[in-house]
């Protein structure tokens, strides 16, 4: 399967398996990992989060959550004083339509997670 094509020069070929094989990608970036050097690997780990943090949109289909953002500015309600903790999450019909590698032991397919936490939040 090739899939994941930011543009005609970058995509990904998937083996008997598709994107979201949990096995199949972990497989595939242990080798990656395990072919790297220390040095290059946080050069390239440095580099992949100062490009993002950036707004950097070079990536292809990964969308860009910082590029719009201005620089040192909070939501007017932000409390400096609290524990502020931001949770970013996914739907659970993105899970269940991949398959049942993906069910995990806190997600019950019939609730929804992030009302889950913010109500564990609230508590």
């Amino acid at each position: 399967m090739i899939e994941e094509g930011g543009d005609l020069d970058h995509y990904a070929l998937f083996e008997n398996a598709t994107p979201h094989d949990i096995k199949y990608r972990t497989q595939q970036m242990l080798k990656a990992w395990n072919s790297s050097s220390k040095e290059e690997l946080e050069r390239k780990g440095a580099e992949f989060f100062e490009k993002r943090a950036s707004g950097y949109k070079g990536y292809g289909v990964i969308k860009s959550f910082t590029g719009n953002q201005k620089q040192g500015l909070l939501p007017e309600k932000w409390d400096p004083e609290a524990h502020n903790v931001v949770i970013y999450c996914s739907s659970e019909d993105k899970f269940a339509a991949i398959g049942e590698q993906w069910k995990i032991q806190y997600m019950d397919l019939s609730s929804k997670v992030c009302g889950g936490f913010l109500n564990q939040a609230r508590e």
